[in-house]
């Protein structure tokens, strides 16, 4: 639990050079704060989907993360290639869903 709780602790705040400018706030242990994602590679609803998601994805919209505080995990893998660099259109559209479920269950 300390372990965990370390790796998740004090984001950083870097742009990715290597990614056009695009930044996120990284935690310790490497994984991004997906509510903190900017640039041109991602969309402006974004953050709200994301909002407490901390993880990690792939070129092509894969994605694993969890959300520490209300102990839910999500990942998704497309089966087709796409242009993003993080998430993209599909995750964000049911990443909204669940996050209206948690506040639905969860209030």
């Amino acid at each position: 639990a300390e372990a965990v709780a370390e790796a998740l602790a004090e984001p950083l705040d870097r742009p990715d050079t290597g990614l056009e400018g695009n930044a996120w706030a990284m935690t310790r242990g490497g994984f991004a704060r997906l509510d903190t994602l900017r640039g041109v590679a991602f969309h402006t609803d974004d953050p709200r989907a994301y909002a407490g998601f901390v993880g990690w994805g792939g070129w092509g919209g894969s994605i694993g993360a969890w959300h520490p505080e209300r102990g839910v995990a999500f990942a998704y893998a497309p089966s087709a290639m796409g242009p993003y660099v993080l998430g993209g259109p599909r995750t964000r559209a049911i990443l909204t869903e669940v996050q209206r479920a948690l506040a639905l269950a969860l209030g």
